[in-house]
């Protein structure tokens, strides 16, 4: 299981470095369907891309960490907590899911990455740098 953990974790180091050298184009998209899928959760984001035929798809988003009885019973003390996350996935023409990867650290560096590219921050930079 560590072997295939280890694989995820270099698909996704590899889609970085292809999003960051633009190799890999993403868009971003309305998120209402997502929404509809997962009523729970606040979508912080969706981007998707074709790579060689399959259809990826990623959203970061927040969610209110379940709280256990002991805090619940103490409802005065708890607060409540929500949690940040991300997920890719592959998807079908229609939007729904086929596949999702497992949850790994890299997929923040991933969503960072797209963002990045979408802002044209490299650009930005380089003509404010190249403005005389």
């Amino acid at each position: 299981m560590a072997e295939d953990k280890d694989k995820f974790v270099d698909v996704v180091t590899k889609l970085i470095e292809l999003t960051q050298k633009n190799k890999i184009k993403w868009q971003s998209r309305d998120s209402s369907e997502v929404t509809k899928k997962y009523p729970n959760y606040r979508i912080e984001g969706l981007f998707t891309t074709n790579y060689k035929g399959k259809l990826l798809q990623l959203f970061q988003y927040r969610y209110k960490k379940p709280q256990d009885p002991f805090s619940v019973a103490f409802a005065a003390f708890s607060k409540e907590e929500w949690v940040t996350s991300v997920k890719l996935e592959i998807i079908d023409d229609y939007g729904n899911g086929l596949w999702q990867f497992p949850s790994i650290n890299a997929l923040s560096d991933l969503f960072s990455s797209v963002q990045y590219q979408l802002a044209g921050v490299k650009e930005l930079i380089d003509n404010l740098l190249d403005e005389k």
